[in-house]
């Protein structure tokens, strides 16, 4: 199935195509918090494509896909009340966005430790 994300303009924009989402209206429990992880809700009569991450005090940190960095903090119960289903990743994808994200840390780790930042010990 195809995902869509909520831009900040409120419109719907495709997320991620051709994903596969397995039914559920519960987390996954892990320890005292849930599987974090992308999930489907429903708001405003649509099915959105969120990443859901634990919190503080049992709430969940619900962020869209499309919408920036802002994360809503909701009590996991009205979290599961809007949920659909939970992204089943792609290990193809996984792979290639850790080696993105592995490239980028190895980039900004050259770029801070270059010679012409040495400081000398006090």
């Amino acid at each position: 199935m195809d995902l869509l994300g909520l831009g900040k303009d409120g419109r719907l924009y495709l997320w991620e195509p051709d994903s596969k989402v397995l039914p559920c209206s519960r987390f996954e429990r892990r320890g005292d918090g849930i599987v974090c992880g992308h999930y489907l809700v429903e708001w405003d009569g649509r099915a959105i494509t969120v990443h859901c991450s634990n919190l503080t005090d049992s709430r969940i940190g619900v962020q869209f896909m499309h919408d920036g960095v802002r994360t809503l903090n909701m009590a996991r119960k009205h979290v599961e009340e809007i949920l659909l289903g939970r992204v089943i990743p792609d290990p193809v994808k996984a792979a290639e966005l850790s080696r993105l994200l592995k490239e980028a840390t190895e980039a900004v780790t050259r770029q801070q430790t270059a010679s012409h930042r040495l400081r000398k010990a006090r």
